[in-house]
């Protein structure tokens, strides 16, 4: 559904980014900035 709506280009900026986070904290911060991404990807995409 992402990769549809979205496209591939911030799937792969928001995975990389959640695999990042994710090493760095764990997992813990990895959700707020997780979504902190997915809302920039959508305004930028329907901007």
């Amino acid at each position: 559904m992402v990769t549809m709506v979205n496209g591939a280009r911030p799937v792969n900026v928001v995975q990389i980014g959640e695999e990042q986070c994710g090493t760095e904290f764990m997992g813990k911060r990895s959700g707020k900035l997780h979504l902190r991404f997915w809302e920039k990807s959508s305004i930028g995409d329907v901007g």
